[in-house]
């Protein structure tokens, strides 16, 4: 869009909305650059993302943009049940003790300053290891002592390290259509141990108990089933197993109500006091047939905690 371009694009090719979401739920990001050499609309509006930590993407046909979804609802489930092909990878980041971060400064006539950001349990007094981080776009004002947007974002990008050092991969059929990258799914599965299982829902009897299409072997306490209503909602129920050895039908004691439930709704099995895996969507690499391959890391949402 705008007269700058030789062929703007109509607003009906934006995604308004989520620009609007980004700029009322994020209103302290900012970019402040000047262009005065030969660039791609393209690079431009990547600069412009990474300053507001978010990246461009097209999604269902339109222009938008990726946020960190870490703190938002789960859009999908992904079990044994809906997917194949499924690794694990973690890297062992190198120790950080703090960031150097080059950005233009208005109290020095905006010339390049250097903000030193320390990780946690860091100081000046205590640390060595640091690494050169570039935020063009980013701009210390002169009515900021904190640091700013340039100290928000090397937090943001020390804590990604820290608390995502996992990747996940795997590949699934019609169901990655609900995921866009940078959405929070919820993960139960054999490969990384985590949780119990999944399986489809055989039938519900009188809102008191719920019967599955596979037998577990567990032992006695209390489990929740995550299930899925028709790819949009997520229900938690906190059931029993009725038996302790092949247990295929589970008593509801608690949790969300179970009117809405259909037969073949796909359901994440864990005991309570365990954990699933909520992951953000990093890649979806699309193939024939349906078919994608997706990537994930650790949603940790206390990644914004660390850079407020």
């Amino acid at each position: 869009m705008g007269p700058m371009l030789n062929k703007p694009l109509a607003a009906a090719r934006l995604q308004l909305g989520d620009l609007l979401a980004w700029a009322t739920e994020e209103p302290h990001w900012t970019c402040d650059t000047v262009i005065d050499q030969a660039t791609t609309v393209a690079e431009v509006l990547d600069l412009i993302a990474a300053t507001g930590r978010a990246r461009r993407t097209l999604r269902d046909l339109k222009y938008s943009v990726i946020r960190d979804g870490a703190a938002g609802l789960v859009v999908q489930q992904f079990g044994t049940r809906n997917t194949y092909g499924f690794i694990g990878r973690v890297t062992f980041p190198k120790p950080i003790h703090g960031f150097r971060v080059r950005v233009m400064s208005e109290a020095m006539e905006w010339q390049q300053d250097e903000l030193v950001v320390y990780a946690d349990g860091y100081g000046p007094d205590n640390a060595t290891e640091f690494e050169t981080l570039e935020l063009p776009g980013v701009v210390i004002t002169a009515q900021e002592f904190d640091g700013g947007n340039a100290w928000r974002l090397a937090r943001y990008h020390m804590a990604q390290a820290i608390l995502r050092p996992e990747e996940f991969e795997w590949k699934s059929d019609l169901d990655h259509l609900r995921c866009n990258m940078g959405d929070k799914v919820r993960v139960v599965h054999d490969v990384p141990i985590v949780g119990v299982g999944s399986a489809r829902v055989v039938g519900v009897v009188n809102d008191e108990q719920i019967t599955l299409d596979e037998p577990f072997d567990v032992e006695a306490g209390t489990y929740c089933l995550f299930l899925r209503i028709d790819r949009l909602e997520e229900l938690r129920v906190l059931v029993e197993p009725v038996t302790t050895q092949r247990c295929f039908s589970w008593n509801i004691i608690g949790g969300d109500d179970v009117h809405s439930v259909q037969y073949d709704d796909l359901v994440l099995i864990k005991r309570m006091g365990e954990e699933t895996l909520e992951l953000l969507i990093a890649s979806i690499h699309h193939s024939e047939d349906l078919q994608a391959t997706l990537k994930g890391v650790p949603a940790a949402p206390e990644v914004f905690g660390r850079s407020r």
